[in-house]
This record gives C-alpha cells, structure tokens and sequence, in this order.
C-alpha cells in the first residue's frame, strides 16, 4: 500500500495546488484539505486535474508529516492497494437517512472483511444524526467509523465539505476504503483523567446541546464549585477541564463552549437527560501520546500510512504549552502520518469532542 502526501505554499491557489500535486501519479482516491477562503477554488482546480478520480474535501489546519499546516492546501492520496467507494448524505440537519440506500450499496461493493475496511467522514454538523445513520449501515460488516467535523466557516457560520467538485454545506461526505493488502485498525486517544464523578445532567436542552442542571443545581455552578473558581474563569478552563459522557466503563468527552446568562453549560456534544457525566483535568498528556504510538507499533509490524484528526481544542492547548510542533515531530515519528484538525471527532457510534483519533493502514 503506497500513498501521496503534497503541501501547496504559494499564496496563489492554481500554484499551490501545482504544488501539492507535483510528483502525484495514478491515485485511487485524493483527499484535499485547505483553509475556508481557498476550498472552493482548490476543489474545482482538483477536479479539473483530476475529473476521473474519486475526490473528497474538508476545511482545517493539518499535520502532514512532521510539518504544521495552517493556511495552505494539503493533498494526501492514496495510490495503490485499496478498493474504494465514495459518496455523500445529504440534508443532514434534517434527514441524512434520505442517502442510506447508496450507502448500503456502497458497502456492499467494497466486500469488506474482518478488520480490512474503513469509513472516513468529514461532515458540517449534525453529528449524532450522522453517527446513528452511518453506523446503522457499516456496523453489520464491522466497518470502524472515522470522521471530523470541518474547521472554519465563513462570516454566517456556514461550514462546507466537498466530493467530485461539488462543495455541500449541510453534509457528511464519506470515502469506504478496504485494504487488499493487509488489515486496517482505529485508536481513540484521551489525555484526561477524572476528577470528579457521576453528575446527573437533571436538567438539558438536547436540540441546542445545553445542560442545565447536574444534581438538581445550575451547571455552571456546579462546574464552578468542584474546580474551585468563579463564573468568569470558566472560559480559562474549558481546554484542560472538559466533561464527559459516562457509558459503562467508557468516557466520551464533551467540550464545553460558553456559559450561559442562566448559569448554562453550552456545549459541543449532545447530552441527554439523565446522562452521567464526570469533570475530567488534564493528565500527564506527553505520557498518553506516547502510549498510543506504544500501542500502534504493538498492533503493525508493518505500517504503510496513518491518518488522524485532532479536535481544535486539543490543538488550542497544544499552542497554549507549545507543544504543537513537537507533537508534530512525535506523530511523524511512527511513519508515515496525515492528520487534520476539525470541530469534533466521530469514532465508532459516537460523535466526541477533545479527542485524537487516528486510522492505521498495514
């Protein structure tokens, strides 16, 4: 398995992506990354390139071997060993099931076997719905899930993703991938530990992802009462403090985005009521990298590529301790690495915040 990894540096797009393509040659899939003000020019310059080619598309910062990429256009390709089937749900605020048909059919060309196959999603929102859609498909061949929510949007909110030269902005696009050469695996990777456990979320707002009370009290008071700061600290502590969905003996995390008049917990991921919910601190986070990679080389001999995706506030933080380009070094030490940094992570059956997660090729 061989694949392709180009950055554009030129401020001028048609260059840039001359750039990054320079020395690309018969993919089997292409992935295009680059910044909100340069996707759709990027897109149709690839598409024109590239028209026979399965092409798919997000907006964010990305790691592309050991180096940093913030405003620029990365490409990473895929060029032999694989089977590949793309699409794309759409409408997913509303009714991203609508598209279940393809996606099962989709599926089904690609044959997947035990721990052979993917599926690699950039979405603009909607996460949960997607998840559940997704996941009810790929689920019966054990296909893993892997996605991002993009990174950027224009001055109305507006996100965007793209497939085949077409940008959507209320989408999930997918690439189902099947290794004809050897087995593929996903990781999850939480830098935090627990602080303090099981809260009731007593009291939510699901469609607006808000949580209104745990045990009976304001959230926001509570958050505030357990780390031993005022409301208006709240803001420094979101990085390095997040809150997580307890199920079972798993932690999913949850970013939190603001704090509301009423004392509200605004977040990045959906709770429902009477979900258990921990407040999580920062751990030893260069020990937990370094356990994840511990864990890939236990799993391959053999590593063809590896591709992650980082969630904003992990690379806020970073950037905080900077340790940004060190982490970049440390990732790019295993081989081969592409990874993109997005809003939110979807893994397996749930939509996450403040979380790595990354798919290994052998």
């Amino acid at each position: 398995m061989r694949d392709y990894i180009g950055i554009g540096l030129s401020d001028d797009i048609k260059k840039s992506i001359e750039q990054a393509t320079d020395g690309l040659s018969h993919p089997k899939i292409i992935f295009i990354f680059a910044e909100y003000s340069k996707f759709e020019e990027a897109i149709c310059l690839m598409q024109e390139r590239y028209p026979n080619i399965p092409i798919v598309g997000t907006t964010g910062y990305c790691f592309a071997n050991k180096n940093i990429i913030r405003n620029n256009i990365v490409i990473w390709a895929i060029n032999e060993g694989i089977d590949v089937e793309v699409g794309v749900l759409q409408n997913v605020s509303k009714f991203p099931i609508k598209d279940i048909k393809s996606l099962e059919e989709n599926i089904g060309k690609i044959n997947a076997g035990n721990d052979n196959a993917v599926c690699i999603e950039f979405c603009t929102g909607a996460e949960e719905k997607i998840v559940s859609t997704i996941n009810s498909a790929i689920s019966k061949k054990s296909i893993p899930l892997i996605g991002g929510t993009s990174q950027g949007a224009n001055d109305k909110g507006i996100k965007c993703v793209s497939l085949n030269g077409r940008v959507y902005s209320d989408a999930c696009v997918y690439a189902l991938i099947k290794n004809l050469n050897g087995k593929i695996k996903t990781y999850s990777e939480n830098i935090y530990k627990e602080k303090s456990r099981n809260f009731i979320a007593t009291k939510v707002d699901v469609q607006n992802r808000r949580i209104l009370e745990l045990n009976g009290k304001k959230a926001a008071q509570v958050y505030c009462e357990t780390l031993g700061i005022t409301k208006n600290q709240i803001s420094d502590c979101v990085l390095t403090n997040p809150l997580a969905r307890v199920i079972g003996k798993e932690e999913f995390i949850i970013a939190i985005k603001s704090v509301d008049d009423e004392d509200s917990l605004n977040c990045y991921k959906r709770v429902n009521q009477n979900d258990v919910l921990n407040i999580l601190e920062l751990q030893n986070y260069k020990e937990g990298i370094q356990n994840t990679l511990d864990r890939i080389r236990e799993d391959f001999s053999n590593i063809s590529f590896m591709f992650s995706i980082n969630c904003i506030y992990r690379f806020l933080l970073f950037e905080t301790m900077n340790f940004t380009k060190e982490y970049s070094n440390i990732m790019g030490s295993i081989g081969q690495h592409i990874g993109i940094v997005g809003e939110g992570e979807q893994y397996i059956n749930q939509h996450v915040n403040q979380t790595m997660i990354c798919v290994v090729f052998e």
